[in-house]
């Protein structure tokens, strides 16, 4: 994650070195920083690879992918946030899985993308699953939602809800 704090997009050198190590390294760790140090460095080759990696067949490149989008647009001004925060909302509004969801829906909040929220609150009403209700609630907190403040403060106040709680 340094790397990207201290790369820039206009060092090719190092973009093309991260997207080099995220392609071909198998400890899946180092690929997962590896990923959110490409929404560090920014950048539309570095933009343009994680675009892709949100279809990639591993769950895990996807939810790092969708968080370093987010880290991306909350770092940077880019002419084509709005189509990449609509593929991005694409992606969570088809998924399934509630903890991939999670990732896409903080990615979303990290990218302020006001019409994701009423779905993000559509969700979050929908689900009982505690690993996806805090990061819909992480995200909802970051898009500043005020229709989703009740919602919230019921489930927080749901002393069932240990995780969230914290």
């Amino acid at each position: 994650i340094a790397i990207g704090a201290i790369a820039h997009a206009d060092d090719d050198a190092a973009v093309q070195a991260l997207m080099r190590h995220v392609r071909s390294t198998p400890d899946a760790n180092a690929k997962n920083f590896g990923i959110i140090a490409l929404g560090e460095a920014g950048g539309a080759p570095a933009r343009d690879f994680l675009l892709k990696l949100i279809d990639d067949s591993n769950q895990s490149v996807r939810s790092f992918a969708a968080l370093a989008l987010g880290v991306y647009g909350w770092k940077y001004d880019d002419a084509n946030e709005s189509a990449i925060a609509d593929r991005m909302l694409k992606v969570f509004n088809s998924e399934k899985n509630p903890e991939l969801c999670g990732a896409f829906a903080i990615g979303l909040g990290l990218m302020k993308y006001q019409p994701a929220a009423m779905p993000i609150l559509a969700r979050l009403q929908q689900t009982t699953a505690a690993s996806a209700r805090a990061p819909f609630c992480t995200s909802l907190g970051l898009l500043g939602s005020a229709e989703s403040v009740k919602t919230i403060q019921d489930i927080v106040a749901d002393k069932g809800d240990v995780d969230l709680r914290r």
